[in-house]
């Protein structure tokens, strides 16, 4: 069978199994060609997460569909299908037609970004909360790369290995306040500014 699965940036996220180092990674069902057309996406596209709703896998696959829908300026609608051990969401992804309007969310081992570069690489995991450091390969980011951490409030070594390596960083506070004004807007129908609160939460850490 050919092989036409795009692979798209990853995440790196802690899941169930804390013994495990996990990357979750998206891969969508295209080829080059349809990837890089001008007017991709121009309708909503499906994220298959082979879990259960409501896992960490599960809510981390979320957040990553949430900024790549507003880098696309389209939905992603997810879609758990659980069983068999992830066999049930992958089989459905791979029989989905390969028109660049299925992706599927993939788990392996951070081994396995040996040798290979990335566009966007998000740390989701805690190491930050310790000071301490996923164990990420060297020469992990393409030129221009961005490096964003969950962890807000100092520069993790996460953003310090990225920075090293020429990568743009950034940290979890916007998405923290961004969260909240949502939340906001959601109960009392007030969008608010957000740009002078997370400039304040700045100069104040």
């Amino acid at each position: 069978m050919q092989d036409n699965h795009v692979k798209l940036p990853n995440l790196k996220a802690a899941d169930a199994q804390p013994a495990s180092n996990i990357l979750l990674t998206l891969f969508i069902a295209a080829g080059a060609s349809m990837a890089a057309a001008q007017d991709y996406p121009n309708k909503p596209i499906r994220v298959i997460v082979p879990l259960a709703a409501g896992g960490q896998t599960d809510v981390v696959a979320r957040l990553l569909t949430q900024k790549l829908a507003e880098s696309f300026r389209q939905p992603l609608v997810v879609d758990n299908r659980s069983g068999g051990g992830g066999a049930v969401g992958t089989e459905t992804a791979v029989r989905s037609n390969p028109d660049g309007y299925t992706m599927l969310v993939a788990a392996s081992s951070y081994a396995a970004l040996a040798g290979k570069t990335f566009d966007v690489v998000i740390n989701a995991t805690s190491a930050g909360l310790t000071n301490s450091m996923p164990e990420l390969p060297d020469n992990l980011f393409m030129p221009g790369a961005l490096a964003y951490d969950m962890v807000y409030g100092k520069a993790t070594p996460f953003m310090q290995y990225a920075a090293a390596q020429g990568a743009r960083v950034a940290d979890g506070l916007g998405m923290l306040v961004e969260q909240a004004a949502e939340s906001f807007f959601i109960w009392r129908g007030v969008r608010p500014s957000t740009a002078p609160v997370i400039a304040a939460l700045r100069q104040s850490a």
